[in-house]
């Protein structure tokens, strides 16, 4: 009998120990990089190469598509539009084309010439931004630059063909 009282005590122990668990939860915290502004990503490079090949959607933004170059300096929208003599005006930067506003990674332009357009502005990689118009579905990619490594002969040759059709043969 000692031995079956024996028995049932340890197997009521051992019933009581594997029933009683304790889960145990991990904690893990992320640190995310820290967050730079949107006016800070503009003006972490002074020229921005206006990729006019890699634009993706088939609406227009007029001022863009002008565009060779533009300039985010201090709520300036600077725009180096003309092929002839680029980088000759405004110290590199183009000429004073309107006024820009940027917060929470959306970019509002007040062309004095085509007026009000709003971007979605996402960052591609170290050197490159996007431009997305909602209003008309189009993307812009632009490649950041400082003005003093800036290739200008770059973008003469990459567009040599639109220097051609201002001028009849």
């Amino acid at each position: 009998m000692k031995t079956i009282k024996l028995l049932l005590s340890f197997a009521l122990t051992a019933t009581l120990f594997t029933s009683c668990y304790t889960e145990v939860t991990e904690v893990i915290t992320i640190q995310e990089e820290p967050q730079i502004s949107l006016n800070q990503l503009l003006n972490s490079y002074e020229i921005w190469y206006v990729d006019i090949n890699k634009t993706v959607g088939y609406g227009t933004t007029p001022f863009l598509q002008k565009a060779f170059t533009v300039s985010f300096r201090n709520g300036a929208l600077y725009a180096n539009n003309n092929i002839v003599g680029i980088g000759t005006n405004g110290n590199g930067f183009g000429i004073n084309v309107g006024n820009y506003d940027a917060y929470d990674m959306i970019l509002d332009v007040y062309h004095k010439i085509d007026a009000f357009e709003t971007f979605d502005v996402f960052q591609v990689d170290n050197k490159t931004i996007e431009l997305y118009n909602p209003k008309n579905d189009t993307s812009y990619f632009l490649n950041g630059s400082q003005r003093s490594n800036f290739d200008y002969d770059f973008v003469f040759y990459d567009n040599i063909h639109y220097f051609l059709q201002e001028y009849n043969a």
